[in-house]
């Protein structure tokens, strides 16, 4: 009996993981990288640029991605700036660095090799939404005479009062070593996973309405295990 029940577990998550695989894979196909790739080290970064002139960087919050300032990189490059926008690390397309101390300072400092690597050599002007409020101030800490300026909105500059202040459980849990993956693998693509990052997305435009499209791209974007 205890044999049964132990192939019937290894079906039920081997089933789940082969599903959630398969639902990644659509979700790749329905929203292709739009940029381009710059590697640094191991891991890769997707970003999407536009123009040419002075440098200005635009990093997205702890939601989604460069997709986020698609818009706006291009009018900045119709207005004569050179615009970047990054995809987090673990965001989007861009790899999740295998770190134990994904911090602002160590994204901050990935952010700054891949600009040298792009050939950025211009102070830039820095855009730091949400969480990305504390990744610009450690950037200019770290890098002070490479910064020309600093916009932020909505920037989360101190965790005191802070909505997310002691971490979300969602967080925690899918940080966790070993279940942290184990969830990410077999229960990411799931009405419950999707239902997790529908209530997210609600949660961050409160008290207006998340527009559908913004929805269906969270919900179906590509927050693959590689990524996490």
């Amino acid at each position: 009996m205890e044999l049964i029940l132990v192939l019937i577990l290894i079906v039920f998550v081997g089933g789940l993981y082969t599903y959630n695989k398969w639902q990644v894979k659509k979700s790749e196909a329905s929203f292709p990288p739009s940029g381009s790739f710059v590697t640094i080290g191991n891991y890769k970064l997707h970003y999407i640029s536009e123009g040419t002139g002075d440098p200005i960087v635009f990093l997205h919050g702890g939601i989604l991605s460069s997709k986020d300032f698609k818009d706006v990189v291009q009018l900045a490059g119709k207005q004569g700036y050179h615009a970047i926008a990054f995809d987090r690390p673990g965001y989007g397309y861009s790899d999740r660095p295998k770190h134990k101390e994904v911090n602002p300072m160590f994204q901050a400092e990935l952010i700054h090799k891949a600009l040298g690597k792009l050939g950025v050599d211009k102070p830039i002007i820095l855009v730091g939404h949400s969480w990305s409020g504390t990744m610009t101030l450690s950037y200019a800490l770290q890098f002070p005479n490479e910064v020309a300026g600093i916009v932020t909105l909505g920037a989360v500059m101190y965790k005191e009062g802070y909505p997310a202040e002691h971490g979300d459980i969602l967080s925690k849990i899918t940080t966790m070593p070993l279940l942290g993956d184990f969830i990410l693998s077999t229960l990411l693509k799931t009405p419950l996973g999707k239902g997790m990052a529908d209530s997210m997305v609600r949660s961050t435009f409160e008290p207006e309405r998340a527009p559908e499209e913004y929805k269906r791209r969270s919900i179906c974007y590509r927050f693959s295990t590689k990524s996490f």
